[in-house]
């Protein structure tokens, strides 16, 4: 089969040959530590990459093969495509093939959430905020299936993926699919093509999103104030980390940085409070980094003060004013000051910690040249 396309580097072809009796999973196993928490890896709901279905050799047939790959990683953020062979595209049911490049992906989106969250770092610019060391790229692999379905072995043909880690655990999502069945007795072989990057993030530098996320930060630091009661002398303490969320605002994978003069179990209680951060929905989005902190004075009474915490409960108040003088339209009562008083029902909206309250101690791994933690936060997935 023809050469799909060109990426933007190349790298010597590798192949990855299974021993006889040997998983393809062994040896490449901690990378994929987000397979069972992404459901579905997508961009803005849609079924992107698939089965190309011109596996035919000729330059036109190849310049259509080229374009069908760049519109996709155009109008996606991830995803595979499948070129099967001449005579893999006659055994195969392409229906079949679509599904497992649909399959694929929420194992492959962790590889990259997995990586990012290590590598990534947050850079100030003249612009804002930026990320790089993302582990973005491409790569076309081809897979050698026996008849019973059982990949034999994977042959990575280009790559476009600075980052050496991408690569291996790519191989070992597709080495761990069971490809359909042939009784034609011969091994067949198809050409995969993922690609995957950040995209867009249109609103990180809008005023909601930033009081959004600023509100949110209160509150988690609001949550993990005990974290630090009666643990910690007295003094200033700030917390800072990287959420990933997903296009819905919800927190995927989490880590916190390291010099924070805090004891790691304190700062793991911290940055289970902050993994809850969640931001608004991005329906262009497919993850998306979202900077964190939390900061805490300590006094010398053990009292412990948190950043922002009056500016919440002015939030709060007004919001509560609003609800209740909106109450009061629709029962067509001329409401009071709203300046005057709170309502203090349950009705008129949750307190900032009404998420659960961070744990007591949550243990981190030593090491001040890496984050303190990498953590799953809870169910994630795009919807």
């Amino acid at each position: 089969m023809a050469r799909c396309y060109t990426l933007h580097t190349m790298s010597p072809s590798r192949d990855h040959r299974r021993p006889p009796g040997q998983s393809p999973a062994a040896g490449r196993t901690g990378a994929l530590l987000l397979a069972t928490l992404l459901p579905l890896a997508c961009a803005g709901g849609r079924r992107d990459g698939g089965v190309h279905a011109e596996a035919a050799s000729g330059d036109s047939t190849q310049m259509r093969a080229d374009a069908y790959v760049r519109r996709a990683i155009r109008s996606s953020s991830e995803g595979f495509i499948l070129f099967p062979s001449q005579r893999a595209e006659k055994i195969y049911e392409l229906p079949r093939l679509n599904q497992i490049a649909q399959d694929m992906r929420p194992q492959a989106a962790a590889c990259f959430l997995n990586r990012s969250i290590q590598t990534m770092r947050a850079v100030e610019t003249p612009d804002g905020l930026t990320y790089e060391d993302v582990p973005e790229g491409q790569v076309k692999i081809r897979v050698r299936i026996a008849p019973s379905g059982e990949v034999m072995r994977t042959e990575v043909l280009e790559t476009g993926f600075a980052d050496e880690s991408m690569v291996p655990c790519i191989q070992e999502v597709i080495e761990r699919q069971h490809w359909p069945t042939n009784r034609e007795g011969h091994a067949q072989y198809i050409d995969v093509v993922y690609w995957v990057s950040l995209g867009a993030h249109r609103q990180a530098h809008t005023e909601a999103f930033a009081h959004a996320l600023r509100r949110e930060q209160a509150e988690a630091a609001v949550r993990a104030r005990k974290c630090l009661d009666r643990r910690v002398p007295p003094g200033h303490y700030q917390v800072m980390g990287t959420n990933l969320v997903d296009k819905e605002g919800r927190p995927l994978v989490s880590r916190v940085e390291p010099g924070s003069k805090l004891p790691d179990t304190v700062v793991g209680c911290v940055r289970a409070a902050l993994a809850q951060v969640r931001v608004p929905r991005d329906p262009d989005a497919f993850v998306r980094p979202v900077p964190v902190r939390a900061g805490f004075d300590v006094a010398d009474d053990g009292a412990v003060h948190v950043d922002d915490e009056e500016w919440l409960a002015l939030v709060l108040a007004e919001e509560r004013a609003k609800r209740k003088a909106k109450r009061a339209e629709l029962a067509g009562i001329a409401p009071r000051d709203p300046a005057g008083s709170a309502p203090s029902s349950a009705e008129d909206g949750p307190a900032p910690a009404d998420r659960p309250a961070p744990p007591d101690a949550a243990p981190q791994p030593a090491g001040p040249a890496a984050p303190q933690s990498a953590h799953a936060a809870g169910p994630a997935g795009c919807g």
